[in-house]
């Protein structure tokens, strides 16, 4: 997770905060996570506990596993990378499904 952050930080000016909202999970809690953090002008957000619906991050895998873990029986890791990949592409394409579009919806809160 940390080459991500770093990854995400070099995208925005060293000047500007980022707020980054994370889950529970211990492991997102360690100290080269929260040191990164201190000397990266990043405020790491915890959500509450047992609430993951206000991570907005979470219609996205909501859509993701009904459309991509539900009900599949894949007959190794490379045929599942596969199909995550395949569905991030069409998620991430030119037109919206509306079938995708409506799955996250369902999972959406209003603020």
């Amino acid at each position: 997770m940390l080459s991500f952050m770093r990854q995400i930080r070099l995208a925005y000016p060293a000047r500007q905060r980022i707020y980054w909202i994370q889950d529970n999970l211990s492991a997102n809690w360690v100290p080269p996570i929260r040191a990164f953090a201190a000397a990266n002008k990043t405020e790491l957000v915890a959500t509450p506990t047992d609430a993951s619906y206000l991570n907005p991050v979470e219609c996205h895998f909501s859509a993701l596993t009904e459309f991509v873990v539900a009900n599949a029986d894949y007959l190794n890791w490379d045929a599942f990378g596969y199909a995550l990949a395949r569905h991030v592409r069409y998620r991430n394409g030119d037109r919206r499904d509306q079938r995708i579009a409506a799955a996250e919806q369902r999972h959406r809160i209003t603020a």
